[in-house]
């Protein structure tokens, strides 16, 4: 049966890193998410029209969504950036305009779960292992089911970050610990025993995106 040490499976992807800030969504916000994720107090929008007070629609209907004052946000995905809603129509006859919100840095933005990462940085996959790996388990399944889709939904997305690192690097294999990679292969060999577990890890990374940092990492491994 599979069943992984429970405080090991738990901490790996859990652990912070220095390199990987987390947007602060009180001052931007992060387009993959279209700024949903905004909670700051911005109140104008790029026209520079004043926000009106949210409604108790918006409240009710969004009530995740931070609907506070007058203040910009985008509980709707009609919109690509935070919103709010002005006094009378403007000049195109709308009465919602788009608010001047900052865009976060794309590398401290978590990506909707299941979303791949297509930024050149490994930190949003880094945030998805912390963040998506619970909420995919069927609560209804059995525990060594369950602890095996989270074990595995880690993996994944750290297994990721470190493809996305090591693909980045310059210095070949010469360097080549990373955190994102020893978070990855001590999910991977959890439980086993082989010394050069890794090498299977490495291996399969080769398999699925050939690349020469991952390749020379592989045969470095095994």
């Amino acid at each position: 049966n599979f069943r992984p040490r429970q405080q090991q499976w738990q901490r790996i992807g859990q652990e912070s890193d220095p390199r990987c800030p987390v947007a602060d969504n009180t001052k931007c916000g992060c387009s993959i998410s279209k700024q949903s994720d905004y909670r700051g107090t911005i109140a104008t929008t790029e026209s520079g029209n004043n926000c009106t007070l949210w409604h108790d629609f918006f409240k009710t209907s969004f009530p995740k969504s931070g609907m506070n004052e007058n203040y910009c946000r985008n509980p709707s995905p009609d919109f690509d950036e935070a919103w709010c809603a002005i006094e009378g129509p403007n000049e195109k006859g709308e009465s919602f305009e788009v608010c001047d919100v900052p865009k976060c840095d794309a590398c401290s933005c978590t990506p909707p779960c299941g979303t791949p990462n297509l930024e050149g940085c490994g930190c949003p996959s880094f945030f998805q292992a912390q963040e998506c790996c619970d909420s995919d388990v069927n609560d209804g399944g059995e525990e060594d089911d369950d602890d095996r889709r989270r074990f595995e939904c880690r993996f994944g997305y750290l297994k990721e970050a470190c493809r996305i690192g090591l693909t980045n690097r310059k210095d070949g294999i010469k360097n080549r610990r990373d955190a994102f990679c020893d978070s990855a292969e001590a999910a991977f060999c959890e439980g086993k025993v082989n010394p050069y577990c890794g090498c299977g890890m490495y291996e399969h990374m080769c398999a699925e995106s050939p690349d020469d940092t991952i390749c020379e990492l592989a045969a470095s491994s095994c």
